[in-house]
């Protein structure tokens, strides 16, 4: 801990930023620290993760957010490049990735590679990530890739249309628009499909009938959201009607 409050408390519950800073100081150690300063940039990529969705952000945003953190009058007396240099740390470490054209630098960066190069520049033609963060999407990235190469399926249309009319006169709800039409004969066939529109457009009973569709023709079901309520409307969605 006296060595390194930052990394010593990664982790623990309630260990925020702040409080590890405030021991940090009592601790003698240096505003400019780069212990203090990755650690400021590491709870910046969390805040654009959690709060707006980002994955990666340019340098430039996350000294701005550094800057909120440390406080301005902080910031600004910094010495010059250590944002870089607490920037490199993390490269060093593992604990982000670095992407730009023409691909993404890793844990294969030696020293030697980032010591030969202007780092200011480097850096503002950046943009960052945690790693965690970054694996994720590419693991994401490379599962769609690999559905959307398997091949189309050829579903019965005729069938699925007696199946649609049977179930709309035996419940009462009325038949599929043509968009939601579009979508269904889009999902029976293809691996992967996206289902957008605004509000009151359908996209709620469209899935509804794809699941029942689906289950009817013996498949397995399975969804997921990514909030309390959305999951909440995903079970309503699932199990009406059964």
């Amino acid at each position: 801990v006296r060595a390194d409050p930052f990394g010593a408390l990664a982790g623990i519950r309630g260990a925020t930023f702040h409080r590890c800073d405030a021991l940090a100081a009592r601790l003698g150690k240096a505003p400019d620290a780069e212990a203090r300063l990755a650690a400021a940039m590491l709870r910046v990529l969390q805040q654009e993760a959690v709060g707006d969705g980002h994955v990666y952000a340019p340098f430039a945003k996350l000294a701005d957010g550094v800057a909120r953190l440390v406080g301005p009058r902080q910031f600004r007396a910094l010495r010059p490049g250590a944002l870089e240099a607490a920037a490199d740390v993390l490269l060093r470490r593992g604990d982000v990735a670095v992407a730009a054209d023409p691909g993404v630098i890793r844990l294969g960066e030696t020293d030697s590679s980032l010591d030969s190069i202007d780092r200011a520049a480097f850096w503002q033609s950046r943009v960052v990530a945690t790693a965690a963060l970054a694996d994720a999407e590419t693991a994401v990235a490379m599962d769609i890739a690999a559905r959307l190469a398997r091949p189309s399926r050829v579903p019965d249309v005729p069938r699925v249309r007696r199946w649609l009319q049977a179930a709309a006169a035996k419940e009462g709800w009325r038949l599929l628009s043509p968009a939601q039409e579009a979508f269904l004969d889009l999902a029976l066939r293809e691996p992967i499909c996206v289902l957008t529109g605004g509000p009151g457009t359908g996209k709620t009973f469209a899935t509804h009938i794809a699941v029942r569709l689906w289950r009817a023709m013996g498949r397995k079901v399975l969804m997921c959201a990514p909030t309390g309520r959305a999951a909440q409307r995903l079970a309503e969605i699932a199990t009406a009607g059964r």
